[in-house]
């Protein structure tokens, strides 16, 4: 009796502590705490800066002081893990710092180190800290020691687990160490923590109602218990009232249970206390156990009322999901920079490491350890970012390419990383690695270039305000960007090794680039008109370098004038002269090139702007009929030949404004014309007629030549500032040159070699055109024809001249004549006085003979025909001389290709004679080719038009030719040729007989392809086997994506392809509907994914390049061998499996395979090709077939009822690239009670880890 009041008042007191709101110590275990102290001062600009505070601390635990801690400094041991308080000791902080949020409540874990972060605001001036309330508020704190199972590591420390979370750059002020709490404000009730009076407990008539309570893991916190989730234990749930009172409380059990029986009907609550680790999930409805509790991370709520009927039992459930926490290592990596973490790298203490809630406002932060680990404990399931600081000089490193431990941030240009992390899955983040490296800069400085030499001098003055920006080139991605300052540096910080693209804007202030240099310190952005904007391409940046890229500009200068007629020829500009508008005028730097140019106004203005500062000289044409007036004030200008003029050279600095370089000019008297080549003959200047150079063209006054030229390839001539007077032109031509043809529109000049105009006036200012004048050079052709009895091309004394040689040229147009000449007894010939034309030019040997060697002939003409024409065009002056011309009695080659199929090296009886292989004929002397041979229908070759010389014949072998073994051919095989050299011709000498064997490879070869029942495609990954008649695997090819294979270098013989394709598919039969003209398969020996052709009989040059192997997607089928226990024939949810059954597949009475089912009753046969089956099945002897359904063919037996030992399946039907899992094999028991072995034997299938699934 003293044993049962004793537990009796043991369970009251729990109750009456729970009911109350505290867990009492249920261990003797420790905690123990420590403070980080820290203050937030806020400047003008909103930036924010966190200081470390000294100050002492007291703390409080169960209503009494436990002591005092010196923050950052000293931590406490604590009796217990009850709530705790902590109040800061005003006299030993700083007066300027408002300790409102510095009193705080926390609840330690055990056997950890709890760190409470207190973070406190700067007073304002004139102000004091504000009264403290009262009610404090439980915090957030960070226990070192929780830990939760994470993600799995394979043996390359790669991660398993799957994480979601984008990588984002912000920027956040600095935050002290630790998690921050939620603070409380002062002041404190210490009564909170006393013991709590004993409670009235509210008794309850006897009723026929209960109460079940179902506390449960909610994984997937929806707020409804599922099927698979956990049962928690050890949840106080105390029954109230509707109103609130305390009925009974009882602890959930090991099945998540807490019942509560003999209940009146009515309205009811429950309070539920949670055990460390858990909080609430989701509020749920509309389904047994659905969670009453709405999310909350405190431990302990109550519940809304819900009604109990009497004789029914309430099902209420309370959901939990589990805090959570974030942990990783930085490292840090020095060589191989590639964002993994490698075992032989060093972690990177001292990194600052925070966790911001995106919508709770929790903040948790926390500083990598020596080893560079971190970890961020007692986190709320929530969206959050993980931010990390990069110390000095350090940055994130590169994205990683390949798996391993990969680093989470890798951001460029910036010291602050962000990576969201959703934990909302309650999911504990682990193994978030942060690589580093140390940062690469590009440096340099802006500066006015006032020497325009693209760079930096000495006394160039800076150019602030220059937008610089890092852009990787490959991506086409900005990762940094800054502004020059007032002395025009610039810093581009942390930039990994890469190829960029920097881009420089000029500030909007008229500014433009420099010129650009070579010298890598020099300036290298182009200038463009009307940006201010450029890039420098392919910038090479190595890890952690520094490279100095500097940005040269300038503020163009200008040039102004005005444009005038200086009619009194005086060299000012008068306000009666006319101005000129429209006038071009060209600025030119010291190499000639045009700087600038513009046009001027109606006012005769121009400005040449935009200008870099240099040395110029403008540069002018005078109007027509214009020319220059004197240099004076109002011009700058020198006249030159041909109306054009320039100023002497000035120079320009930085934005400099030239006025006063005006241009004057007066008008004289101009005569100016031309003399054209009249190429074509038809005495009118044509299209790309130029002039025809040497003729002399000379102005004759009454005094004589008043001024004279010379034509050049433009054929114009100008004299200008012509005096009153009467003038001829006078035109001389050069050697063998004509005038052209006169011609109405065309040439008027005319005589032997002097032609002249009609006499002309001239008067002041005015222009005259001198008279249309062509002419033409003409050609010639002129030679000797002799005997080259030895066919070398070349003349000698003892050769004697050959008579009777005819030389034709025959012209396209009619205006001209044929003219034709024969050789006499002095072997000369000669064409002469040849007009402009596309010529026939015919050349005629004596009987018998052949043109020799042409090597030496300027003449289009080849050796070894009788008579042969060409086309000869003659151009305008064109001459072929001393053209010496051979002639001789012509020799022959003949001969015959064969196959040597056999390969033994002779010219065997039907052995192959092919058409259209080529022989070439080489002349030993010239080394060039002098004939081209090709085998007729009889493999012969022949060629009758040789001359004495020595020769070669060669045959060019390809890769699929080898030269045939000693034997009949007499060819032999040099530097990738069969040859036969040294074929030495004597005039009238014939060589006949020759033989040529090769050797030729052979192919076979073909394409996979599958059949997707949509489409067809090609197929990789099929090993492809050659065979020789005796079964030997020659070789082994697996396709590639184009799925073709092909064997080369094969001598004629019988050969066979066997093929595997992949896994997944099999091989397509003979006979299958899905062959046609296009799909074709040579595989006639299937059997699933393997195949064999029939032989394949193979010649020699006969490629076999169509041997194409076909397959299609293979099906599956299979399901479920069960008992029927109740015997209605189908299958029940709890109905088991029987294991062991031996199950044979049969395809057209065909054994395919075989197999057993498992221990739960599952069997399945994969790559089957598409058709019908059947199942011969041998159950155990104490079962047979259960009835045969068909309304519900999803669940029913396949098999046919029988009695026999062994039973068959009805057909079925198997389709490609789908799966038949409805083939159930149904038994039941022969006598009752008697089961098959094994039956409910298995071990508890665990369906999340079922690998049978496929589909």
């Amino acid at each position: 009796m003293k044993k049962l009041k004793a537990s009796r008042l043991a369970a009251l007191m729990l109750i009456l502590v729970l009911l109350c709101g505290l867990t009492a110590a249920a261990r003797a275990d420790v905690a123990t705490l420590g403070i980080y102290f820290c203050g937030k001062r806020v400047a003008e600009d909103g930036t924010e800066t966190i200081v470390r505070l000294d100050g002492k601390f007291s703390v409080t635990q169960n209503g009494e002081e436990v002591g005092t801690i010196q923050a950052g400094k000293e931590t406490i041991t604590l009796p217990g893990t009850e709530r705790v308080r902590i109040a800061p000791l005003p006299e030993t902080v700083s007066p300027d710092w408002d300790l409102t949020k510095a009193y705080c409540e926390v609840y330690p874990e055990a056997g950890g180190t709890t760190t409470v972060s207190v973070v406190v605001d700067l007073l304002q001036e004139g102000t004091s800290a504000p009264a403290p309330t009262a009610e404090p508020a439980a915090v957030s704190v960070q226990d070192e020691d929780d830990t939760e199972e994470g993600y799995a590591e394979d043996e390359d420390g790669e991660e398993t687990g799957a994480e979601t979370g984008d990588e984002e750059e912000e920027s956040y002020a600095a935050v002290p160490s630790g998690p921050v709490t939620t603070p409380t404000l002062p002041p404190f009730d210490a009564s909170v923590l006393a013991p709590t009076p004993e409670p009235e407990w509210h008794a309850l008539s006897a009723g026929n109602g209960s109460i079940s309570v179902y506390a449960y893991h909610d994984q997937n916190s929806n707020g409804l218990a599922g099927d698979k989730e956990k049962p928690v234990s050890g949840v106080t749930v105390c029954l109230l009232t509707e109103s609130g009172e305390a009925v009974t409380a009882v602890t959930t059990d090991g099945n998540g249970l807490a019942q509560f029986a003999g209940l009146p009907q009515g309205n009811y609550r429950i309070k539920a206390m949670l055990p460390t680790g858990w909080a609430f999930s989701k509020k749920g409805s509309g389904e047994p156990y659905a969670s009453l509790f709405a999310f909350t991370v405190d431990s302990e709520a109550v519940s809304d009322a819900f009604t109990v009927n009497d004789g029914e039992i309430a099902t209420p459930g309370i959901g939990l999901s589990k805090l959570l926490h974030v942990s990783g290592t930085c490292w840090f990596e020095s060589s191989k920079v590639d964002g993994l973490f490698d075992k032989d790298e060093p972690g990177l203490g001292g990194v600052r490491i925070e966790l911001k809630g995106e919508k709770n406002g929790l903040v948790y932060e926390t500083m990598s350890d020596e080893n560079g680990n971190f970890y961020i404990d007692r986190v709320q399931p929530a969206a959050y970012k993980l931010v990390v600081h990069a110390p000095d000089g350090m940055m994130f490193t590169r994205a990683p390419s390949k798996n391993g431990r990969k680093t989470v941030i890798s951001k460029d240009g910036a010291v602050t990383g962000a990576r969201r992390l959703d934990l909302n899955d309650n999911e504990s983040k682990e193994k978030q690695y942060v690589g580093f490296t140390w940062a690469g800069q590009v440096t340099g400085i802006c500066f006015q270039d006032a020497n325009y030499n693209g760079i930096y001098d000495e006394g160039d003055l800076p150019m602030p305000g220059v937008k610089i920006t890092a852009i990787k080139q490959a991506k086409d991605e900005e990762c940094a960007v800054t502004y020059s300052a007032e002395d025009g540096t610039y810093t581009l910080p942390c930039l990994r090794g890469n190829t960029y693209k920097m881009r420089a804007v000029l500030p909007d202030d008229g500014s433009d680039f420099t010129c650009t240099v070579s010298d890598p310190l020099g300036n290298h952005f182009k200038a463009r008109p009307g940006r201010r904007e450029n890039f420098w391409n392919d910038f090479v940046l190595a890890n952690s370098e520094t490279r100095v890229m500097n940005v040269g500009a300038i503020y163009p200068a200008s040039v102004v004038g005005y444009v005038y007629m200086d009619n009194d020829f005086s060299g000012t500009r008068d306000k009666k002269e006319k101005t000129v508008s429209g006038y071009l005028v060209k600025l030119l730097d010291e190499a000639g090139n045009t700087v600038a140019t513009d046009k001027t106004s109606v006012k005769g203005k121009y400005e040449l702007t935009e200008v870099p500062p240099g040395k110029y000289s403008l540069s002018v044409t005078a109007l027509k009929d214009y020319a220059f007036t004197r240099l004076g004030e109002g011009n700058v200008i020198l006249n030159k030949t041909l109306g054009e003029g320039y100023s002497e050279t000035f120079s320009l600095g930085l934005g400099e404004n030239k006025t006063g370089m005006d241009i004057g000019m007066i008008r004289p008297g101009t005569v100016r014309g031309s003399v054209f080549a009249d190429r074509n003959d038809n005495g009118i200047r044509d299209d790309g007629e130029n002039g025809l150079t040497g003729v002399t063209v000379r102005l004759m006054g009454e005094e004589g030549e008043a001024f004279s030229a010379e034509i050049g390839e433009d054929g114009n001539y100008l004299f200008d500032a012509v005096m009153p007077g009467t003038y001829t032109l006078e035109y001389t031509l050069p050697d063998n040159a004509v005038f052209a043809r006169n011609t109405s529109g065309g040439n008027t000049i005319s005589g032997e070699k002097t032609g002249s105009s009609a006499p002309f006036e001239m008067k002041s200012g005015i222009e005259v055109d001198g008279p249309v004048c062509g002419a033409l050079t003409l050609g010639r052709i002129e030679g000797i024809a002799w005997m080259d009895h030895n066919g070398d091309g070349i003349r000698t004394e003892d050769e004697e001249e050959a008579e009777g040689m005819t030389v034709t040229l025959t012209p396209s147009r009619d205006v001209l004549e044929e003219i034709t000449v024969t050789t006499g007894a002095d072997g000369t010939f000669a064409l002469e006085a040849l007009r402009p034309d596309d010529y026939t030019l015919t050349v005629s040997c004596p009987t018998n003979y052949v043109m020799s060697r042409t090597d030496n002939l300027k003449l289009p003409l080849t050796a070894g025909k009788t008579e042969q024409s060409v086309q000869l065009p003659v151009a305008m002056g064109a001459e072929w001389t001393s053209q010496e011309v051979g002639t001789v009695i012509p020799a022959g080659v003949s001969g015959q290709l064969w196959l040597d199929e056999n390969n033994n090296g002779l010219f065997d009886t039907g052995e192959q004679t092919p058409a259209g292989y080529e022989v070439v004929v080489t002349d030993d002397r010239t080394g060039r080719v002098f004939d081209t041979l090709y085998t007729d229908e009889s493999g012969r070759f022949a060629t009758a038009g040789m001359i004495p010389g020595k020769f070669t014949l060669s045959f060019a072998m390809d890769e699929n030719t080898i030269a045939p073994k000693d034997g009949s051919s007499d060819f032999t095989e040099q530097n990738g040729k069969l040859v036969l050299p040294g074929i030495e011709l004597g005039e009238d000498e014939d060589k006949a007989g020759l033989l040529l064997g090769i050797v030729r490879y052979t192919a076979i070869g073909g394409n996979v392809w599958i059949d997707r029942g949509n489409s067809v495609e090609t197929l990789g990954g099929t090993q492809v086997s050659l065979k020789d008649d005796s079964g030997t695997v020659l070789r082994t090819i697996t396709t590639g994506e184009n799925g073709a294979f092909r064997f080369d270098k094969l001598m004629p013989g019988t050969y066979q392809l066997d093929a595997v394709v992949p896994e997944g598919c099999v091989i397509i039969e003979p006979g299958d509907r899905r062959l046609n003209g296009d799909q074709v398969s040579v595989m006639t020996d299937t059997v699933n994914r393997e195949g064999s052709s029939d032989p394949i009989n193979l010649k020699m040059a006969q490629d076999q390049l169509k041997m194409n192997i076909g397959c299609v997607l293979p099906g599956r089928m299979g399901d479920f061998c069960w008992l029927d226990s109740d015997g209605d024939g189908l299958q029940g949810m709890d109905e088991p499996g029987i294991p062991g059954v031996k199950i044979t597949l049969m395809r057209d009475g065909n054994v395919v395979a075989e197999t057993v089912t498992d221990q739960y009753g599952f069997y399945r046969f994969n790559d089957l090709y598409p058709a019908v089956y059947t199942l011969t099945v041998t159950p155990p002897g104490q079962v047979k077939p259960t009835k045969q359904r068909s309304d519900i063919r999803l669940i029913a037996s396949v098999l046919e009822e029988t009695n026999e030992a062994v039973c068959e399946s009805i057909e079925i039907q198997v389709e490609s690239d789908k799966a038949n899992y409805n083939a159930d094999l149904g038994f039941v028991c022969r006598r009752a009670g008697e089961l098959p072995p094994g039956i409910g034997e298995g071990k508890k299938q665990k369906w999340t880890d079922s690998s049978n699934s496929e589909d």
